[in-house]
């Protein structure tokens, strides 16, 4: 099975960059995915994920996004994820990444904060936060 992985550039804004990930995250596919996001946070602030496409996410992937979060932090940016699929949202509850920081953000349902859900907001970069 060959798995794949579609990144793509949304818009950008100031020091925020948006963009959209298609296809699988995975073991075989976080090589590539981690280093384009690493380029994305060091020259941007603000990295917003639409993770919309995204049809699979294992522990690799996590790993990946929880690595992502951290550099994110140490830099004080922020790393957004933006409607994850019903399955990102599991494992991300499952393993409590779901309790998030103020440099991580993932869109949750109002009033309960900690319960997280898949909206499908529209990517705007006229929204998106300014750092």
């Amino acid at each position: 099975m060959t798995s794949a992985l579609r990144i793509d550039v949304a818009g950008t804004r100031g020091q925020t960059i948006a963009l959209t990930v298609a296809g699988e995250l995975d073991l075989t596919t976080t090589t590539d995915f981690l280093p384009s996001m690493q380029d994305a946070l060091i020259n941007h602030l603000t990295v917003i994920l639409d993770l919309t496409g995204v049809t699979f996410c294992d522990s690799s992937g996590l790993n990946t996004l929880i690595r992502l979060r951290h550099r994110a932090m140490d830099a004080s940016g922020q790393f957004v994820l933006v409607a994850p699929p019903q399955q990102m949202l599991r494992l991300l509850n499952v393993t409590g990444v779901g309790r998030i920081s103020p440099s991580t953000a993932v869109w949750s349902k109002p009033g309960r904060p900690n319960q997280l859900q898949a909206p499908r907001p529209r990517l705007d970069l006229a929204t998106a936060p300014s750092v």
